[in-house]
């Protein structure tokens, strides 16, 4: 997004078929889905069709150390 705040699937079958199976030894987007919403993930506001976390933000990787599982 362009604020840097929130991030957004373009291409859903994508990410199974290429990034979920190289990156998270699966290939169903649920699995995903738990994974990201288990690191604090939100997906409501203006920007609901998006994942939002109040420590991830582009230009400050720092803040992603403070991230945990919730």
């Amino acid at each position: 997004m362009p604020h840097g705040r929130a991030w957004k699937i373009l291409d859903k079958e994508l990410l199974v078929s290429v990034v979920c199976k190289e990156q998270f030894n699966h290939g169903k987007f649920e699995s995903f889905n738990r994974q990201v919403n288990g690191w604090g993930f939100k997906r409501n506001g203006p920007d609901y069709k998006c994942y939002y976390n109040q420590f991830f933000l582009r230009g400050r990787p720092d803040l992603a150390s403070i991230m945990c599982r919730l």
